[in-house]
């Protein structure tokens, strides 16, 4: 006959309580799965059930749905009350970024990473009046956004940047225009970091062979 499937392998083992065919439960025991799930064989009771098991999934998923639409909504509430700084884009929600890609006609797809390093370079050309025009160059386009980046605060970086994840800080690199190559310990991270407001604060850094 047909090869049991893994869920009713579980069942049939005791490791699942309702039987993956017809939705009986209320065993003792494992003999007691393993004898009904011999017997289970009709073919209308598999239809209902199979209907019943997709409908809760699509319940599932729209209450996952509508989860990640508060969970958007939060971040985006959040971040506009902290004053909607693009130092802070990396607290929005990877659906949020993707959102205001969008409103900013921009490419929507991407790492959360690779969507606030986007967003960023965006706000930074708009806010410093350097949108470029056509015919300017790619070259253009960075010069732009390195020379007129907003200056590095402490008041616009987390506190806590060593219980951050190494994700984490990578963002805030991110929304503060701070280029941190890939694979950098967290350690190199908030030390990049930590250089780039030690150079917005005025002070020199000096540069030892």
């Amino acid at each position: 006959g047909k090869e049991a499937s893994p869920e009713e392998k579980a069942f049939a083992a005791g490791l699942l309580d309702a039987c993956p065919r017809c939705g009986a439960e209320g065993f003792r025991n494992e003999d007691q799965q393993a004898d009904h799930l011999k017997e289970c064989n009709d073919s209308v009771l598999h239809q209902a059930y199979k209907k019943k098991r997709a409908r809760q999934d699509k319940a599932g998923a729209d209450r996952d749905a509508a989860a990640d639409r508060q969970q958007e909504a939060a971040s985006m509430a959040a971040w506009q009350f902290m004053g909607g700084e693009t130092g802070e884009l990396w607290r929005l929600t990877p659906a949020a970024l993707g959102r205001l890609c969008t409103d900013a006609g921009l490419d929507s797809q991407g790492s959360k990473e690779e969507l606030v390093a986007r967003l960023a370079k965006h706000r930074n050309k708009q806010q410093s009046g350097n949108l470029l025009t056509s015919g300017a160059g790619e070259d253009a386009d960075d010069d732009a956004f390195n020379a007129k980046k907003p200056k590095l605060t402490r008041e616009n970086l987390p506190t806590n940047l060593h219980t951050m994840t190494v994700e984490q800080l990578r963002m805030v690199c991110a929304a503060n225009g701070i280029v941190v190559a890939k694979g950098k310990s967290k350690q190199s991270v908030i030390a990049a970091i930590e250089l780039e407001l030690y150079k917005a604060e005025g002070n020199e850094v000096l540069l030892l062979e």
